[in-house]
């Protein structure tokens, strides 16, 4: 067997570092964003409703 020579860089281990750092970003993001949705989906509730637009605005002219 061959040994395997490779070289990496400080600018590469940086980029791992940073492409890890953004995967963890973007998934809080995301759960962030759907978080109503993933509770409901876990506990079985409903997800809550918006408003219907008669009711944000009334209107009584």
């Amino acid at each position: 067997m061959r040994p395997i020579i490779a070289y990496l860089d400080p600018a590469t281990s940086s980029l791992i570092i940073s492409s890890i750092v953004g995967a963890f970003a973007a998934a809080a993001m995301l759960v962030r964003r759907f978080w109503y949705r993933i509770k409901a989906v876990l506990t079985g509730g409903k997800t809550p409703s918006s408003p219907a637009p008669a009711e944000m605005a009334s209107d009584d002219s």
